[in-house]
Parts: C-alpha cells; sequence; structure tokens
C-alpha cells in the first residue's frame, strides 16, 4: 500500500465529490418521484392516525408504540414492539406542511440518501487519513462510498418511503462516529455531548443503531491515535445515552422483548419451530446476506414463508454458512487487532447484520434487503480495499488498470441494477408483480398478488374484462393457501375473488364449494359471514344452499374440527333461511348438545323428530 503525504482533499476536489454522490442519486432515483406510497406507508403515513394530525401527533408519536397511530392501541404484534418515532415525526412534519404529497415524500428520501452518502464520504476521508491517493476519485473512501450509492440492496430503503428509518438512523449513526472522531483529536467535551444526541437520535429512528456501541470503539482504535481514557470516555458515555433510551423505550412501550410469542406466523416466521431448525434456517439466511451483499441478484421485497426454505441440518447449507461465519469471526477479530481495514469492515458487516439477523430477537420475517441498508457499508469498504491493494496502490500498470476496470465494472453493475429494480417500487401492482417472479413460494406474496390484481379488476367497468382480471388473481390465490392453509389474508382473497366471480356468472355450485373449503381452513373469515347473508335470499338452489351449511357446519366444522361455535354461527344462518329443514335442525341439536347447552338441543332434536315423523305419513 502507498501512502500519501498530502491530502488529495481540497475544497474543490470535496464539493466535486459531494457533488458527483448527488448526481448518483438523483440519477438513480428520480423515476421515484412519481411514485405512490406503497406497501407499509399505510401502517406509517398514510393511515396512522398520529402522522395525520400533522404538528399536533408528534406528542402521540413520541409517547406511543409506533404502529399505535394505525391500529388505535398497542397491538404488540412484532417480538419487542416497534419504537421508530423519528421518521414518524418527520412524516407528521410533512403532513403539517403540505398533507399527503407522495412526490415531496420521496424527493425527501433522494435528498436524505445523498446527506447520507456525503457524510459516509466525509466520515471515511477522515478515518482513512493513510488510505489516501493521489487522485481522490481513486480513494479508498471515495470508491467504497460510490459502491455504496449504487448498491440495489438499498432500493426498497430509498424508493420506499417508510425506508427512510433506515437512511435516518445510518446518518445520525456515521454523525456520532465522527463527533466521537473529532474528541479523539481535540478531547472537547461539547463533542461527546453532540455524539450521544446523535446516538440518540439514530436510536429514535431505528434500534439498530445500537451496534455503533460496539463500531464506533472499533473504529477509533483501528483508525485514530486514541488514548484508553478516551476510549473509556467515549464507550461510557454512549452507553449511558443507551441506558437513557432504553429505560424512555421502556416507559412508553412498557417491556424490553416482551415474553408473549408472537402466534401470528407473518410477524413470526419462526412459530412451531425447534431450536435447531430455527438456529439452521437463519444460517442460511445468513449465508443469503452475504450473497447479496456481493452479488444483488435477483431481488425481492418478500422473504416471507415459505420463499425462505426451513432447513435442518441434515442439509448442506447450514453447515457451510457455520464455517464461513466462523472464518469472517475470526478474520475480523484478527484483521481489526492489527489495524486492518479489511479487518474492520468484516467486523462492521458482522456487528451491524447482528441485531437484524433473528439470532437474538425476532425481526418479523426471515430476512430482508433493507436489513443491509447498514451492513453493506462493510461489504463495500472491503470489495474497494481488496482492489486497491491489489491494483490500484501497486506500480505495476497491468494490475493498476486491470483493478480499476473491474471496480468500474461493479459499480456499473450495480447501478444498472439499481436502476431497473427502482420502478418496481411504483406501486402496489408493479411492486406485486415483481415479487411474484422471485418469491413463487412465499404466500404473502401469491396473496398480495391476487389482493393487486383484484382490486384492479373491482375499479373496471367491463364485466368480461372484470371477469379476466380475477381470473387471473384467482391462481395466486390458490397458491397461498396451498403454501400456507391458515393464512387469513390469502383465505379472504380466496374466498372474495370467487364471490366477485358469481356477481358476474352466478355459479352457485362453484361458489359453495370454494367457501366450503374457506370455512374447514378459516371460518373467521368476515366475508364468510357478509356474504352468505347476502346470497341467502337470493339464492336459486335453496335446498343446494342448505346442503353447503349442513356439510361444511356439521361434518366439517363440527365433526371433524371440533369448532362447535364457528359451526353454530353458520348453521343458524341456514336456519334463518329454512326453520323447517331436517339436517339443519339435527345439526343444530348435535351442536348444541357439544356446547353443553341442552335446552336449545332438546328444542332442535325434538323439532326434527317432529319434521321426520310427518315426512314418513
Amino acid at each position: 500500500m502507498t501512502t500519501v503525504n498530502h491530502n488529495p482533499y481540497r475544497k474543490s476536489s470535496t464539493f466535486m465529490a459531494m457533488a458527483l454522490l448527488g448526481l448518483v442519486c438523483f440519477g438513480l432515483y428520480f423515476k421515484s418521484l412519481d411514485f405512490e406510497y406503497v406497501l407499509d406507508d399505510t401502517l406509517v403515513i398514510t393511515k396512522n392516525n398520529y402522522v395525520k394530525k400533522g404538528f399536533d401527533g408528534i406528542s402521540d408519536i413520541m409517547t406511543s408504540e409506533s404502529f399505535q397511530g394505525y391500529f388505535g392501541e398497542q397491538k404488540n404484534f412484532l417480538q419487542g414492539a416497534r419504537y421508530r418515532p423519528l421518521s414518524l415525526v418527520s412524516f407528521a412534519i410533512e403532513y403539517g406542511l403540505w398533507g399527503l404529497d407522495s412526490k415531496r415524500a420521496h424527493l425527501l428520501n433522494i435528498i436524505l440518501y445523498w446527506i447520507c452518502c456525503v457524510l459516509l464520504f466525509l466520515v471515511l476521508r477522515n478515518l482513512l487519513s493513510n488510505h489516501q491517493h493521489s487522485s481522490w476519485w481513486l480513494s479508498l473512501a471515495f470508491l467504497s462510498t460510490i459502491l455504496f450509492a449504487v448498491h440495489p440492496v438499498h432500493v426498497e430503503a430509498v424508493a420506499n418511503v417508510k425506508g427512510r428509518d433506515e437512511i435516518l438512523s445510518l446518518i445520525f449513526a456515521i454523525g456520532t462516529l465522527e463527533f466521537c472522531r473529532r474528541y479523539v483529536s481535540n478531547s472537547r467535551i461539547y463533542l461527546l455531548i453532540l455524539a450521544v444526541l446523535f446516538y440518540v437520535l439514530g436510536l429514535l429512528a431505528k434500534e439498530n443503531v445500537i451496534t455503533f456501541l460496539a463500531v464506533i470503539p472499533l473504529a477509533l482504535y483501528c483508525f485514530t491515535k486514541v488514548s484508553k481514557n478516551q476510549l473509556i470516555m467515549v464507550t461510557g458515555t454512549l452507553f449511558f445515552g443507551t441506558i437513557g433510551y432504553l429505560a424512555y423505550r421502556i416507559q412508553v412501550i412498557g417491556y424490553l422483548f416482551g415474553e408473549v410469542e408472537i402466534a401470528d406466523i407473518m410477524n413470526n416466521p419462526f412459530l412451531g419451530m425447534d431450536f435447531s431448525t430455527k438456529m439452521a434456517t437463519i444460517n442460511y439466511t445468513l449465508l443469503d446476506y452475504l450473497r447479496l451483499g456481493i452479488f444483488p441478484h435477483p431481488l425481492t421485497h418478500d422473504y416471507y414463508p415459505y420463499h425462505v426454505p426451513v432447513m435442518t441440518w441434515s442439509n448442506l447449507i447450514p453447515w457451510v454458512t457455520s464455517v464461513v461465519y466462523l472464518m469472517l469471526i475470526g478474520a475480523g477479530l484478527y484483521g481489526s487487532f492489527k489495524k486492518k481495514v479489511w479487518g474492520f469492515s468484516i467486523l462492521f458487516y458482522l456487528l451491524t447484520l447482528s441485531i437484524v439477523s433473528n439470532i437474538f430477537i425476532g425481526v418479523g420475517t426471515f430476512m430482508n434487503e433493507r436489513f443491509l441498508f447498514m451492513p453493506s457499508i462493510g461489504i463495500c469498504l472491503f470489495i474497494v480495499y481488496l482492489f486497491r491493494e491489489s491494483g490500484i496502490e501497486k506500480k505495476n500498470k497491468l494490475f493498476n488498470y486491470a483493478s480499476i476496470g473491474i471496480l468500474a465494472v461493479i459499480i456499473m453493475a450495480f447501478a444498472f441494477k439499481s436502476y431497473t429494480r427502482v420502478p418496481v417500487w411504483k406501486n402496489g401492482l408493479s411492486l406485486n408483480q415483481a415479487a411474484i417472479k422471485v418469491s413463487k413460494n412465499s404466500a404473502r406474496a401469491n396473496s398480495f398478488m391476487s389482493t393487486a390484481l383484484f382490486e384492479q379488476a373491482r375499479d373496471i367497468p367491463n364485466r368480461q374484462e372484470k371477469l379476466a382480471l380475477l381470473k387471473e388473481a384467482l391462481p395466486y390465490a390458490k397458491k397461498a393457501v396451498e403454501i400456507m392453509p391458515n393464512y387469513k389474508n390469502a383465505n379472504i382473497m380466496y374466498s372474495g375473488i370467487y364471490a366477485e366471480m358469481y356477481k358476474i356468472e352466478r355459479d352457485e355450485a362453484t361458489i359453495l364449494r370454494a367457501f366450503k373449503e374457506t370455512m374447514s381452513r378459516r371460518p373467521d373469515v368476515e366475508y364468510l359471514t357478509q356474504f352468505l347473508d347476502y346470497l341467502g335470499p337470493r339464492a336459486n338452489d335453496l335446498e343446494g344452499l342448505l346442503n353447503f351449511y349442513y356439510d361444511s357446519c356439521y361434518n366439517i366444522l363440527h365433526r371433524q374440527q371440533g369448532r362447535n361455535d364457528w359451526a353454530l354461527h353458520f348453521l343458524k344462518m341456514g336456519y334463518s333461511l329454512d326453520q323447517d329443514d331436517p339436517k339443519i335442525n339435527f345439526a343444530l341439536s348435535s351442536v348444541y348438545t357439544a356446547l353443553n347447552m341442552h335446552q336449545e338441543a332438546s328444542f332442535h332434536r325434538d323439532k326434527y323428530e317432529r319434521i321426520n315423523a310427518g315426512n314418513s305419513q
């Protein structure tokens, strides 16, 4: 490695670097200015009542769990709940200034991403002062930042407005690191105060900033002349900032992690797994994270069950992952001890990935590309350092040009992938159309794709075009319930699509068959009750409808599944259509008996016997 004695970063070159980063960020993401609010934007923006209070909602946001403004109460449907008020405060300010405006929201995301990249460049430049190059655009700091700026796994964080929490958290984490570095240089206490302020703001944006409690001392050790006392002072200050944040978080939410297991598999994909299977599956995702950081293709926003397959230790992948990550841990520790950039970059990746790995706390999904937003800094730094050492810093021109060429190809390939990935986030339909091509075994992706087509069909007046879209949506709903029969949203779409098709085709046999299947899986789907209530007085084949109630409620819900409350619920609907039907009365007597409601059971049994006696005469 060649160390230059002069600083290539004059004011003009620094401004040029910042401007170039701006061109890259806006060039990649300008298309998002015309995008809609999508996905979790509903939870945190468009249907969040606290955000839609504008400035008046800020106090509610700061004193409530992050999804309370959407649900109206604290639901705690994710382990540890979520307290990320900073991005919600920014959304509330936007709403107070100009209401719901997705164009301005996306523009602000791009600007914040540019600021994030600029800060990363400046901090890396200051930390890696011994790794400069005579040309600033070939420096380790600038090339690493450019690679970070174009990395395709960042598209979700930037092109989805909700992803602002990722950007804000990294901005404040990087700012914290810079203030700590400056404190080491001149020991001014006010810099520590600013550092802990930025650190807490970062935590209020997203909890994964807590990993910088380890990252910052590591960076100071590797790249500055920090004294032991200064290292203790910095670490201690950030530690007390962490304690203060956690104490306030517990005050707001009521607990730190929570003791109740999340029972919804869409928010706890490891539900029902034993510890061995869970760890094997986590190992699969850890290897996939490494792959995505280096070779980000294919990409998807949906890693829900079961796009990520359930693993056991009989599979080779978990063992390969264990070996790879043990080697990374060993290399990272050794390289960092030797104060090597490559060692620091490995530990940076491992430390920042740890909190989203599902090892320590459940994140609500198997994995997600946006979770690599922070760890990807370590990957980018490592890649660029590898090629700088192999070529750019060598006197051999062949190696020099080859390494520059390879890096240029990687940067351009990443930029192209990001540029072509951004339009996926335009709206719900485009997002799901892209996801279903990759996440074919995700119940959620299939269900959401059927939902997007269903909603599109609902707005079309032409009956034949509407029917064509419904039939296009149906296979996705079927696939979703095949993957996960108990998935409520999939069952809602399955029954809902058949109901809309019935309104066009008037095929009672088909809709009753579909409703029977849905009822056997999820009788709590509200649409069943609503549509059966609508269908009852309009049925062309009343006997067929009564047979449906008898078979679904008596044979399936009562005898096979023992779900007597639901059997009773639907049998009452059948009884309201024909109180003298013997099958319905017989079924009601059996269900009431199972529920220990003997008076009602006796009433329907006697009625059943009277009807049968009358029919036999």
